[in-house]
């Protein structure tokens, strides 16, 4: 269920999700919010953009994210591009998908970095003291 409010004088707020739960014998039935995560207002186009295409669980396609953000199709169009240029986001036929990071966890190979086997002496390793 969604909740939507309208006011005469200033912007409406975001819709609400609800969803009606109740204990598992089916007693005290009550609504509970079941909203997702919305982007800081305050946060740049680029980042609120970049945040939903990351929630998304499918690509999101642009008509959904302007409907989402609540912006202007040329605004929006250029946030997405600067950040496809800076490698966060790509564009497929079925809409937008942000670019998996390296897992948390996990650092990202550093091909400076020398190698753990040595070449030269095989069966040797180098491990970092």
């Amino acid at each position: 269920m969604i909740l939507t409010c309208e006011h005469r004088a200033a912007r409406a707020p975001e819709p609400i999700t609800l969803e009606l739960v109740s204990t598992p014998e089916g007693h005290q039935a009550h609504l509970e919010v079941r909203s997702a995560r919305t982007p800081d207002p305050s946060a740049s186009l680029s980042e609120r953009a970049l945040l939903v295409v990351q929630g998304a669980a499918k690509p999101i396609s642009r008509k959904a994210l302007r409907e989402t953000l609540r912006v202007n199709n040329q605004r929006l169009g250029e946030a997405l591009q600067m950040l496809k240029q800076q490698g966060a986001v790509v564009q497929t036929d079925s809409g937008w998908m942000a670019v998996r990071a390296t897992p948390p966890g996990h650092q990202q190979a550093d091909p400076s970095n020398q190698p753990l086997i040595d070449s030269q002496a095989p069966g040797q390793c180098n491990l970092p003291i």
